[in-house]
């Protein structure tokens, strides 16, 4: 990308800023600032800062702004904001006292008059917090219904800073190099004994040697942990280094009284902004902030604000595009779901956030992480009836109404929300789990005029704004924005977490970076991505290992039996030839009860029952030790699902331990919301609970033998509801408990996939990550589920979506696994769906599991996954990310190939590859240069990161001769046919790394090959005018992957109709004026048809093909220069047996 000198210029005469903004003067404006590229500093500070004078009045807390040629600037109203309740309201009324006597209290102690309970919210609230009207505030009198629960807000800002240090000592923050601090202390709001008085909160005795601050309570089958310090189960040990050298520090922490604690001081906040060094940051550093709360056991904490404020865009003139639209403002945002189901894509301003189809009751849970705020006891507000910039709404105004089912289920014990048309406000607010970015769009791309049929599709990037958490270990967090995308907020859930650790509440680091494009290329969260996995310490392929193979689930589902396992395994052994794989997984259905990991179905598994209707544990071990075996001797990885928190309600695990079971505030069972079974989540702040987790993946892996494990449902770990085993933790706090526990169970060398879990504390735990929602034998979800549904149903739309928007995570975060690939006659996919899907397959890099009967394969559905195997280990760039369409599913992806030595792997990996010397003595591993590619590209918190620019992770290494070329895959998501093109410029391959281009302004021409098509053309050089554009008329939901390779005045290998990459099946390439020789990788079975280009040539060609004389045919004649003989376009059909010989899978031409 070119830089334009004024924009540097300009970038040199602003510095990056953090203002903290404060009205006292004994404590002044605060001013962080990373030195610029020119090392002048800042020398001028925004407007903002200049008139913060005392006496002043200040608009934020603190300001964030960036140099850009669009200055955007971040500003936050407030420090920070705490919704809390009292510590007896936080706990579960059924641990507390019986269902009658709760009854008779409720009655006797219920307000005659009702205005203090209830009409200063408008209405008094009914079971799960739904709005019971007057009829129910009447039952409520007499002691029918909940009692209402009081939530309170305290709100920080400036005017509430005691003081401030910038930290002398540079701060070490795992992930980044030396930092720049400033803390600001907080002034304590309310006293503790001023909160609540002298009110009981429970009715619980100490237990014994358990401090005051470290309780239990206990009631029918139920054991509650009430505080105290946190402890390590024995059993985990933990390797991770702290989050920063600030952890512990904290002024309350040196104190041993607990009245010392809570009283004497107020919250922290600590800022950071990265030093400047040599990095790919110093253009953008982004900031950094934590929060940190003095412990107080009387409360139990609902959310902390960390963020509320608004993106500002300067005060210049705004140019506006042909809609009216500013080229400054922001025009769309990126939205990121809960866990691996959950929605994730871009939406554009004002449209509405899709969302599921389905009823709470089946899809809540496993779309719940953060939530917004609770709303404070107060009168009923007044809605905005429109988006004002004078006046802007804020998150308080709006949230707990758009929100109160997502605040508060039918499950939750707080009531004490108004929910008014909550589904017509929900549809006009965002909110996104872990992170955000919000972009702008320079241009927006239309149909060309009168034509309904096309889509073009917009390219062109603007400034960005990346919003979120570096970790979630402590709490979930939640960005929020409004309509418009100016008014921000990140929320802090500890649901109900009462802080009563000596060390309090301390959050995550939050994380905001504002990007001119300039910085990022084509993705504009990719520096946010790679502090994400160096900050958690993530290796996606620590294991070295690419996994394609089979699993049981979506052909037989849980009807599975030995002996068609058996023969499954020795199938797959059967064609390596064709198609090797190195991993078989068997899916659910070989146990009786899901909790009941150590049984087996005595029908399905005949060999642990030989002796006996019951058999033993050692009987059970020997049956599934037998089929790891039958695996391993096929040449594959063994695999096992589990579902470690997750049980049947007829379970023997549930009968034996019900105390494990998460429920609400009634005593009921938390909702696990499965729309095709429901079942109980175990508790996994329980250490007994934990221990089981532990001991089933210990058993599967060291007794077993199984290598591989897919673990399902873990959100099940935290469902929502306090009744659980200690209060104290929040849910992400147990969900990072209970990823510690299985990651120990399993051992650090057995390759964990992660499925139905959290994506923000899965990073540094998981190898492989389900990205999506569970795949389907249709496109849309099939009846009886809603057809319309835009989240987590299982389909193969839902399926590609995800694999597509979270396919930037790939390699840097975990292996991403988008589910299977369906190709048997079985579904009612069509063969455009089909091939569409292997395409997002091969082009996003993630896992290639196939799920059929493969005795029952037609040929043709089994030469498509051939064709894209083996895997290239690179991932695509989906470009039109966050450009958000009607149909909602990027279709532009993009690869790149080349034979350039200075695009190689890095030195840290370069020692674990096999060389050419090597391989005539041991056996060939297919995926070894796949595992090489994305080794090379993938994230390693040892290694420095590679430069965005270079495209290092796009990038496919192919022999050399080959040239460069671009993969782009061109999808019509629609269900009608039409015609999808976009600019030439788009499927070009990269610039080089020299300051000129010779790749992308080659003057005679370019190669175009269709891959699925099998069809080629030659599109001549531009010589003005208007730009070209590249396209094809789709039909609905079919893609097509082009080739776009510069025409060079030599002989070149256009491509195949063999591999998807038109290259990675080459072994080499070698030519001259008059001939020109080329081997194909020979250790797998293949045939197809080659293209070949030989420049001015005349009749006298012959070609020979495995030893034999070759026959070949013409495809096309291209004149590049105009002068001379046309050069000719060849295809032949090659056929490679796969046998190893010398002359297998070689061609060469005389001409």
């Amino acid at each position: 990308m070119t830089k334009d000198p004024s924009r540097i210029d300009r970038r040199q005469r602003r510095g990056w800023t953090f203002q903290l903004h404060n009205v006292k003067s004994d404590v002044g404006p605060i001013s962080l600032q990373s030195v610029d590229s020119a090392g002048t500093g800042n020398s001028d500070p925004p407007a903002s800062e200049a008139e913060n004078t005392p006496g002043n009045s200040i608009r934020s807390s603190w300001t964030y702004s960036a140099p850009t040629i669009v200055e955007w600037s971040l500003h936050s109203d407030v420090l920070l904001s705490i919704t809390y309740r009292s510590k007896g309201q936080g706990q579960p009324e059924y641990t507390n006292i019986s269902p009658a006597s709760d009854y008779v209290y409720r009655g006797l102690t219920c307000s005659s008059g009702g205005r203090d309970e209830h009409d200063d919210t408008g209405a008094c609230f009914g079971g799960g917090g739904r709005c019971c009207k007057a009829y129910s505030r009447c039952l409520q009198r007499v002691g029918i219904g909940p009692r209402p629960v009081e939530i309170h807000k305290e709100v920080y800002t400036s005017a509430d800073v005691v003081r401030t240090e910038l930290l002398e000592d540079s701060v070490a923050i795992r992930g980044f190099s030396s930092c720049s601090c400033l803390r600001v202390h907080l002034k304590p709001k309310v006293e503790k004994r001023e909160r609540f008085g002298d009110e009981p909160t429970c009715n619980f005795d100490s237990a014994p040697g358990v401090s005051s601050s470290s309780v239990t309570l206990q009631g029918d089958d139920h054991r509650q942990y009430l505080g105290g310090e946190s402890t390590t189960d024995d059993f985990i040990s933990s390797d991770f280094t702290p989050a920063d050298n600030l952890t512990g520090d904290e002024p309350w922490a040196k104190r041993t009284s607990e009245d010392e604690r809570s009283h004497l001081y107020g919250p922290i906040l600590t800022f950071a902004i990265m030093e400047q060094e040599s990095n790919y940051l110093k253009d953008c550093p982004p900031l950094l902030w934590k929060v940190s709360i003095p412990p107080d056991p009387t409360i139990c904490v609902e959310t902390l604000t960390v963020l509320e404020g608004i993106l500002e865009v300067d005060d210049a003139p705004f140019s506006l595009d042909e809609s009216g639209i500013s080229s400054r403002e922001p025009t769309e945002v990126y939205i990121n779901g809960y866990q691996s189901w959950s929605y994730s894509g871009t939406v554009g301003r004002g449209h509405s956030q899709p969302s599921s189809a389905m009823p709470h009751i089946l899809s809540r849970a496993f779309n719940r992480g953060a939530t917004v705020p609770p709303r404070p006891r107060r009168s009923e507000p007044i809605l905005p009836t429109r988006i004002d910039r004078n006046h802007r709404t804020s998150v308080d105004d709006i949230e707990p109404l758009i929100d109160t089912q997502n605040a508060y289920s039918d499950t939750d014990h707080v009531g004490s929300q108004n929910e008014l048309d909550d589904d017509d406000i929900e549809k006009h607010f965002y909110k996104s789990d872990l992170y955000a970015c919000v972009t702008s769009q320079s241009r927006v791309n239309e149909r060309p005029p009168g034509d309904e049929t096309s889509d073009f599709l917009a390219s062109n990037t603007g400034p960005a704004l990346i919003l979120g958490s570096l970790s979630q270990r402590r709490q979930f967090s939640l960005v929020t924005l409004c309509p418009d995308l100016r008014d921000v907020s990140i929320q802090c859930s500890l649901d109900g977490a009462i802080p009563s650790r000596s060390e309090g509440i301390v959050s995550d680091w939050s994380y905001a970076q504002i990007m001119h494009d300039e910085c990022y290329d084509e993705e504009p969260t990719i520096h946010y991505i790679n502090a994400v996995a160096s900050h958690n310490n993530a290796r996606p392929l620590r294991h070295g290992i690419l996994l394609t193979g089979w699993c049981s689930w979506y052909h037989y589902y849980e009807n599975i039996e030995e002996s068609m396992l058996r023969q499954t395994f020795d199938t797959l052994g059967s064609i390596r030839n064709k198609m090797p794989s190195n991993v078989a997984l068997i899916d659910d259905g070989y146990m009786t009860a899901w909790g009941d990991w150590g049984s087996l179905k005595p029908d399905a598994f005949p060999t642990a029952f030989r002796l006996g209707p019951k058999p033993t544990d050692r009987e059970v071990d020997s049956c599934m030790q037998g089929l790891a075996r039958s695996i391993r001797s096929n040449g594959m990885k063994p695999g096992l699902w589990v579902a470690p928190f997750a049980a049947d309600k007829h379970s023997e695990l549930v009968k034996a331990n019900p105390e494990w079971i998460i429920r609400d505030a009634s005593g009921r069972p938390a909702n696990s919301s499965n729309c095709g079974k429901f079942f109980y989540g175990l508790d996994a702040t329980n250490p007994h609970v934990r221990e089981h987790a532990f001991n089933i993946l210990r058993r599967a892996t060291t007794v077993w033998g199984f290598e591989c494990l897919k673990l399902d449902f873990l959100y099940a770990a935290v469902l929502k509801g306090n009744g659980k085993y200690d209060l104290s933790m929040s849910r992400a706090e147990g969900m990072d408990l209970a990823l510690r526990c299985l990651r120990a169970g399993a051992g650090p060398a057995t390759f964990i996939i992660g499925c139905g879990c959290p994506l923000g504390n899965a990073v540094g735990y998981i190898d492989g990550m389900r990205i999506s929602a569970d795949t389907g034998p249709t496109w849309y979800p099939a009846f009886p589920l809603p057809s319309w549904d835009n989240s987590t149903l299982p389909s193969l739309r839902a399926m590609m979506r995800n694999s597509i928007t979270r396919s930037n995570l790939g390699h840097r975060w975990w292996h991403n696994d988008p589910d299977c690939i369906l190709l048997g006659e079985t579904t009612e996919l069509t063969d455009e769906e089909i091939l569409s899907a292997v395409t997002v397959v091969a082009m996003t890099g993630g896992m290639m599991l196939m799920s059929d009967d493969l005795t029952k394969l037609r040929h043709t559905r089994f030469r498509i996954i051939t064709r894209i195997f083996p895997l290239t280990g690179a991932s695509a760039v989906a470009l039109d990310l966050h450009r958000p369409s009607k149909i909602g599913i990027p279709c532009l992806l993009r690869l790149w190939c080349t034979d350039e030595s200075r695009v190689d792997m890095n030195e840290s990996v370069r020692g674990s590859v096999t060389t050419d010397d090597e391989k005539d003595e041991k056996t060939y591993d297919h995926t070894e240069l796949s595992i090489q590619t994305s080794r090379a590209a993938a994230f390693f918190p040892d290694r420095s990161p590679s430069n965005p620019f270079l495209r290092i992770r796009n990038c496919v290494r192919v022999a050399e001769g080959l040239g460069k070329w671009s993969v782009v895959s061109v999808s019509n998501w629609s269900d009608i046919p039409m015609t999808v093109s976009e600019p030439l410029s788009t499927f070009l391959p990269p610039a080089s790394r020299d300051s000129v281009d010779t790749s992308s302004s080659s003057k005679l021409g370019f190669h175009v090959l269709a891959f699925w098509g099998s069809k080629y053309s030659w599109i001549p050089h531009q010589r003005g005018g208007k730009q070209r554009t590249l396209g094809k008329r789709l039909d609905p939901h079919e893609t097509e992957i082009f080739h776009v390779k510069p025409v060079r005045d030599e002989p070149q290998y256009i491509g195949s109709d063999i591999h998807f990459t038109c290259g990675h099946e080459v072994r080499f390439f070698r030519a001259s004026d008059c001939w020109l020789e080329l081997g194909l990788n020979n250790y797998c079975r293949r045939s197809g048809y080659i293209f070949v280009f030989l420049p001015k040539c005349g009749d006298g060609i012959k070609a020979t093909v495995n030893g034999k004389c070759g026959h070949f045919e013409l495809v096309s004649t291209i004149s590049p220069d105009g002068d001379g003989p046309p050069g000719k376009v060849l295809r032949l059909w090659v056929t490679v047996r796969g046998d190893g010989s010398d002359n297998d899978g070689l061609i060469s031409m005389v001409f």
